[in-house]
């Protein structure tokens, strides 16, 4: 359930390749349980904007806030200790390594049995290819691997670029599940998404970046009551 307070916040927020500028006075906020997306064609800075809270990529200026303490003047090792999980568009995996080596790596000793239980719960699909390279694993599949491993550092909140993205459609709908399902236990999601429909079912709230900046935003209720509202602004009817 989303609270008043506000889990994430930028205020202001730059960043650049080079000289190329991606985010250009970048501002708003995840409550608490949220589940807030967004939207917007390739190329307007909806991936940057991920890594930039990742520290991933420099903040220039402006401020990232996360439960009221400031992570943009951080080191990046640090921000996932905080709770912040992050699976990247191309999903991160190490394709030679194993399932459970995927899985646990970073843990100096075996996963306790009931954090694993958690995850095998939840993707039993993993359970049975444990000791399958993660590389010979179906696009969906590896999406499940690399939310699960998410999971294992008990975030508060999780960023999800393109989960859904080149995975086959039986598939898809087992994922979207399961990112209702995190969230319903209260963690927060920011999904960045190109997909209006995968928005609009998993999100309660969407921002529309253009450029670098955020052009519009609405309640996820609004646009299925009005489907032509993000046309004018995404070009695309939902």
């Amino acid at each position: 359930m989303t609270s008043n307070e506000i889990l994430l916040e930028l205020k202001d927020v730059k960043s650049s390749y080079g000289k190329v500028n991606v985010l250009r006075d970048l501002s708003f906020r995840l409550y608490q349980g949220e589940s807030l997306a967004i939207l917007g064609r390739n190329g307007v800075g909806k991936t940057s904007t991920l890594k930039t809270i990742m520290g991933l990529l420099k903040c220039q200026s402006g401020t990232i806030q996360f439960e009221g303490k400031l992570i943009n003047t951080i080191s990046p090792y640090q921000i996932p200790r905080m709770g912040v999980g992050y699976v990247p568009q191309g999903r991160g995996l190490f394709p030679n390594l194993t399932v459970k080596e995927n899985l646990y790596l970073g843990y100096k000793k075996e996963c306790s049995p009931d954090l694993s239980d958690y995850i095998f719960e939840r993707f039993p699909r993993l359970k049975e290819r444990l000791n399958q390279q993660a590389g010979t694993l179906s696009g969906g599949e590896q999406q499940m691997l690399s939310i699960a491993r998410i999971l294992l550092i008990h975030p508060k909140i999780i960023l999800l670029d393109e989960p859904t993205e080149g995975i086959m459609p039986i598939l898809v709908s087992e994922i979207r599940e399961e990112i209702k399902r995190i969230n319903g236990a209260g963690i927060g999601i920011l999904l960045v998404e190109q997909n209006v429909q995968t928005a609009i079912r998993l999100c309660s709230r969407i921002l529309v970046m253009d450029k670098g900046s955020i052009i519009f935003e609405t309640k996820t209720d609004d646009v299925r009551s009005n489907p032509e509202i993000l046309h004018e602004h995404l070009g695309m009817h939902v």
